[in-house]
């Protein structure tokens, strides 16, 4: 085949296929509906209607009536006597008074991932009083900082108020000993 003829090939088949992409020439084509569904969020809170451990206890060692106690090792709780209701409690120089409550948190959603924190609020307490704050995660391990929480975990709060023994005469007598409100956190993160 010569030259020309290959050419005039070439150019017949050029234009036979532009004709082709801008003529009349109707292609199959169809359409449908694609299902959507529902996305759900996922839940982080805390559970208000877990019915957790909340007591005040005096933990002082030398209390009529005191018990051994599960936080044997975790000072300043060395022994328990429950405390019916703090606000008749008149505390006096060595006592060792503590507020046990638990919580428990909600924590759902495929990739949540979050952390359990608390901050102690700032207390005004005269020379002689001291606050500590103690968490323990639901083995009664202490926990020091942010922790990674699951579904259901449950985590211990205790806010330990210990009076100096060494406060004498009629120091600190018919004294209100105020002290912040721990604030138990729950946060997401993304790692």
């Amino acid at each position: 085949m010569n030259k020309f003829t290959k050419g005039a090939i070439a150019t017949g088949a050029a234009i036979v296929l532009l004709l082709g992409g801008a003529g009349t020439f109707a292609l199959w084509n169809d359409s449908a509906s694609v299902a959507g569904g529902s996305i759900t969020s996922g839940v982080l809170k805390f559970d208000t209607t877990y019915n957790g451990q909340r007591a005040w206890l005096d933990s002082s060692t030398d209390v009529i009536g005191s018990t051994s106690s599960s936080w044997a090792t975790i000072l300043p709780l060395a022994a328990t006597h429950p405390i019916a209701d703090i606000s008749t409690f008149r505390t006096v120089p060595g006592d060792r008074i503590a507020l046990v409550e638990s919580v428990k948190i909600l924590a759902t959603g495929n990739n949540l991932v979050a952390s359990f924190g608390y901050t102690a609020a700032g207390a005004s307490l005269p020379g002689g009083a001291t606050v500590q704050t103690i968490v323990l995660d639901s083995t009664g391990t202490p926990v020091a900082g942010p922790v990674t929480v699951h579904n259901n975990d449950t985590f211990t709060v205790i806010v330990a108020f210990s009076f100096s023994s060494s406060v004498t005469g009629t120091n600190l007598q018919n004294t209100a000993f105020p002290f912040g409100n721990v604030a138990a956190t729950v946060t997401q993160v993304r790692p």
